[in-house]
């Protein structure tokens, strides 16, 4: 799938299963409701950055870009 076709793409992310394990285990709760601000969190910062340098490196953002969002659903 290409950016310019579709206006997304899918890559594989260079987030580590354990990383991902690890925001799942922190993030999510079924006593109470989510919560906003999710860069608050280091794990979630971390891998935000993660992916910022993977998609500044694959040419897909900027080098200074910052426009990176974290949202959870479960």
């Amino acid at each position: 799938m290409s950016l310019s076709d579709n206006g997304f793409e899918i890559l594989s992310g260079s987030v580590s299963d354990t990383a991902l394990s690890v925001l799942r285990e922190t993030l999510f709760s079924s006593e109470t409701a989510g919560e906003r601000c999710l860069l608050d969190h280091l794990s979630v910062r971390d891998a935000a950055i993660t992916l910022k340098q993977q998609l500044a490196k694959s040419g897909h953002l900027p080098p200074g870009a910052v426009a990176i969002q974290a949202i959870a659903f479960d």
